[in-house]
């Protein structure tokens, strides 16, 4: 974001790229908002409403007055705070089945005031290679409902009336795209607005369009708003990615330099400060033992109690700025679990997280185990997380249960398994998903070669997993995974997880966090294998849900788990067959 300068009246023009040196403190000043998110910002409320619609300007009709009542609450900006910078964090919910989110790109941006209407602008900073010309990023355009000479009131609702649906996370990117691709928003209102955490937060509900295999279609959505002043931290550095090969950060959207090159930078927390999560107060107290320790699972990497745990008040769910939240979800039929955090754009700097933990990812019960099953084999795949024009088809993680693990869990548990015997098996295999999931909110990607730091032979593991299902033993110096941060198959899952309760910590999450968080080096030699997403149909041993260091022995001892299993298989079947509910 630039501006001419002092010359044309110390008017700043919002995203015109005419300065020479934008990292002047005086250009920084000249952009920077009060810092209190108070001093820019008012909500008016219902009681307030009634004068403000007296004064409503003439040019509204009855038409668009009608409109604004169904609003709870107006925004008003002081005129103090046009063309200066804030930050603007969305969280998209959907409202069907069950609520889930998604954080969709942050955009530095800055209110413009022309005649009667208000205009939501973007800083061109990072978009453009060039400041030889003027630019502008237009986003949004909102009816003025009132103004003086100390504030504008004007109609949010009306102006978000399309929503950009661009990832805040994303993988490597070789190249930079503008990400304006976007949902139409058919109906809505203003639900709430309030103040949390030095953000104005406005919540609205929306019918949006959506597309799906039959066609046009509409889906109930919320979105929450944070506007808050653009304060970066000048302590945090940013980092780019040098050794892709052997990590896996995720990465905010790529900028463009003036020199033409693409600059990526790793998403990460701030090295230097405590990283404080929460578990939803609605997370049933026989699970919170474990959720905590997978989230402080990442204190042995670190090598220092960075991570807090507290638990979230009553009434508290994400997404929610104040929080990074665990959110426990009651969804029994619903066995997957995800992340998802939202970035300071122009550094990388991780600023809030929350994870998706439903219920159904904890297999709790044989029931709960076959009916996980049935349902797996009834659909031939789970279909995308959202159908939007522009969005992405999946979510950078959600890991889920699959066939072959719920048929492993019905061999390993039997038919009558002891209620000790579920608890320990519940507890071990959610310790495990929850580090994984908090893996991604500290900005690590997945490493499916985490298997190949296996070291045990499929022969001798057997038996390695009767006495843990027995005697709840595991010999010491096994390893199943060099990381969480794999999908792991069942077995070594349910070891991992063992593994995180007696304070183990795997080689590659250890140096992970230690090159990102303390910019620690490493020879190749000392670095575990590394393997991600994009790679999985590249290399024959980059796979998901796979075992074991050695690839022929893992297909070997596949065809032997599905021999065995094929009884089971076929009993499922049938009863699902005889009867689906």
């Amino acid at each position: 974001m630039k501006y001419i300068g002092l010359v044309f009246l110390l008017l700043p023009l919002l995203g015109c790229d005419q300065a020479s040196n934008m990292e002047s403190p005086e250009l920084k000043a000249l952009v920077q908002a009060e810092k209190t998110a108070t001093s820019s910002f008012r909500v008016i409320r219902k009681e307030q409403r009634q004068n403000l619609l007296s004064q409503l300007n003439p040019w509204l009709n009855s038409s668009e007055k009608s409109e604004i009542y169904a609003n709870k609450e107006f925004v008003a900006i002081s005129t103090k705070a046009l063309e200066k910078e804030f930050l603007l964090r969305t969280q998209l919910v959907r409202q069907v089945t069950a609520p889930s989110f998604n954080g969709l790109k942050t955009r530095v941006v800055a209110f413009r005031l022309r005649g009667q209407k208000l205009y939501l602008m973007e800083a061109t900073e990072g978009h453009f290679v060039t400041d030889s010309l003027p630019a502008n990023l237009l986003l949004a355009e909102f009816p003025v409902l009132y103004k003086d000479q100390h504030v504008v009131v004007f109609d949010f609702n009306k102006g978000m009336s399309q929503i950009f649906v661009a990832s805040d996370w994303v993988s490597t990117e070789t190249k930079h795209s503008p990400k304006f691709d976007k949902i139409n928003v058919r109906l809505s209102y203003i639900e709430e607005a309030l103040f949390a955490n030095n953000a104005l937060v406005i919540r609205q509900v929306a019918q949006v369009e959506t597309s799906t295999s039959k066609g046009a279609a509409v889906s109930p959505m919320e979105f929450k708003y944070y506007l808050s002043p653009y304060l970066p931290d000048p302590t945090f550095k940013k980092h780019e990615p040098q050794r892709r090969d052997r990590f896996g950060y995720f990465e905010a959207s790529a900028l463009l330099k003036k020199t033409g090159h693409v600059q990526n930078l790793a998403t990460y927390f701030h090295p230097q400060k405590d990283i404080v999560f929460a578990i939803s107060a609605n997370t049933p107290k026989k699970y919170k033992k474990a959720v905590r320790e997978g989230i402080l699972y990442w204190n042995k990497a670190f090598g220092e109690e960075k991570i807090k745990v507290i638990e979230a008040p009553a009434g508290v769910s994400a997404p929610d700025l104040r929080y990074n939240l665990v959110q426990w979800v009651e969804w029994p039929t619903a066995g997957f679990a995800y992340a998802d955090a939202q970035v300071d754009p122009r550094s990388g700097q991780i600023l809030n997280a929350q994870v998706f933990l439903t219920s159904g990812a904890v297999l709790s019960t044989p029931a709960m185990i076959r009916g996980l099953l049935r349902r797996v084999q009834a659909e031939s795949s789970p279909g995308p997380l959202v159908s939007l024009k522009g969005f992405e088809k999946h979510s950078n993680c959600q890991w889920t249960w699959n066939k072959k693990m719920l048929l492993q869990a019905v061999q390993s548990l039997g038919a009558n398994p002891t209620e000790s015997e579920l608890m320990h098996f519940a507890e071990d295999a959610l310790r495990s998903l929850v580090a994984h999931e908090i893996g991604h909110t500290l900005g690590l990607r997945h490493n499916f070669a985490g298997s190949l730091g296996a070291n045990y032979g499929f022969h001798g593991h057997q038996k390695t997993m009767d006495q843990y299902f027995q005697k709840r033993h595991v010999p010491k110096g096994l390893a199943v995974t060099s990381s969480v941060m794999d999908y792991l198959s069942l077995n070594d899952n349910l070891i991992s997880g063992y593994q995180i309760a007696e304070g183990q910590v795997f080689d590659y999450d250890l140096k992970a966090i230690q090159s990102v968080y303390k910019n620690k080096h490493y020879e190749d030699h000392e670095l575990p294998l590394y393997c991600t997403d994009e790679q999985v149909r590249s290399y024959i041993d980059c796979q998901r849900f796979d075992a074991g260091a050695s690839l022929w022995a893992n297909l070997v001892d596949d065809r032997e788990r599905s021999l065995k299993a094929l009884p089971y298989q076929i009993l499922e079947r049938y009863i699902w067959a005889k009867n689906p509910a």
